[in-house]
């Protein structure tokens, strides 16, 4: 149900940065408290039904009145974990397909997870539950719900986004609690790299030059080839390409 006597919605993911902007600055006269989600799906159908479907404002879902925006929509995992690892482009909520193409939702939540004990992760499928959501509960997401109903979507965007779970699939675990959890059994490789490092692996991998990695983190060419050269011998790497390779298997 709209909030007030109005509903926004802005179909295509390239309008997303306008929705954004445009429904934060009614939030003051609506009262509305915005929830931001980021939405991966492979099918580019998909997405722009999805983000048509769940962005508005609603008034019974909550204690005070709820807006859903969506700050951007990817076809790929690998971009998608790119994007959660950026500061500026973290959402309130990832709604994460599980059948992806390039990297598996439950690869996508884990490798996400893994880096974020604040973001909550809610997995959405076409297929049956049964047959993702202990996977997905053990990559640390707090839900999953069927692509069926649009208004079961939200009332589980809104579960998550409260510190919540949604278990109407199956059993999950809390965002820090899982966080917790995920970086305590692999601790080895999260603790041989530094956060600098991390940054560096994470740009190679999606295919960036060094020039480019270093106007991207605002360091110099040279530096960048320090932090690569370190973790190729943390990797055990002969040359960049195979520790590149290493990297995106070792994150997927």
């Amino acid at each position: 149900m709209p909030c007030g006597d109005m509903r926004v919605i802005i179909s295509l993911p390239l309008m997303n940065g306008f929705r954004r902007s445009m429904l934060n600055g009614m939030e003051n006269d609506q009262g509305c408290r915005t929830i931001h989600v980021s939405i991966v799906d492979n099918d580019r159908c998909s997405l722009t039904m999805l983000d048509r479907l769940i962005c508005g404002s609603y008034d019974n879902l909550a204690d005070d009145r709820i807006r859903i925006v969506t700050d951007w929509c990817e076809t790929s995992g690998r971009r998608a974990i790119a994007r959660c690892n950026r500061i500026e482009t973290t959402p309130d909520v990832l709604l994460l397909d599980m059948s992806m193409e390039d990297v598996s939702g439950v690869r996508v939540c884990e490798a996400v997870r893994s880096r974020h004990g604040n973001m909550a992760i809610l997995g959405i499928t076409s297929y049956s539950t049964m047959k993702y959501a202990k996977r997905l509960a053990d990559a640390g997401a707090q839900g999953l719900v069927p692509k069926l109903d649009r208004m079961e979507i939200v009332r589980a965007v809104v579960a998550v986004a409260d510190g919540g779970l949604f278990e109407t699939y199956g059993h999950f675990t809390a965002v820090d609690e899982s966080y917790r959890k995920l970086r305590k059994a692999t601790p080895s490789r999260e603790e041989l790299f530094t956060e600098r490092e991390f940054d560096v692996m994470d740009l190679c991998s999606y295919g960036l030059t060094s020039d480019e990695i270093a106007e991207r983190l605002g360091i110099s060419p040279s530096t960048v080839k320090t932090h690569v050269a370190k973790a190729m011998k943390k990797l055990g790497a002969r040359n960049r390409a195979e520790a590149v390779g290493m990297w995106v298997t070792a994150r997927e």
